[in-house]
C-alpha cells in the first residue's frame, strides 16, 4: 500500500470526491489485468475512482 498511501492522505486532506488513477496498460491480457498501484487505489480509496488509460 506504500506506493499509493500518499494519494489517501492527499485525497482526505483536501476532501477529494474522486481520484483518477492512469494504468499504463502493460498487460499482455489487455482489459483483465491492471497496474498493481492503480488496482490498490480502487480496492483501497476511500473516494470514488475513475480508471484511465
Amino acid at each position: 500500500m506504500k506506493e499509493y498511501s500518499n494519494n489517501f492522505g492527499f485525497a482526505k486532506k483536501n476532501e477529494a470526491e474522486l481520484i483518477v488513477p492512469a494504468s499504463t496498460g502493460k498487460s499482455k491480457i489487455a482489459g483483465i489485468l491492471v497496474g498493481s498501484v492503480a488496482q490498490g487505489v480502487m480496492t483501497y480509496a476511500q473516494c470514488s475512482v475513475t480508471l484511465v488509460r
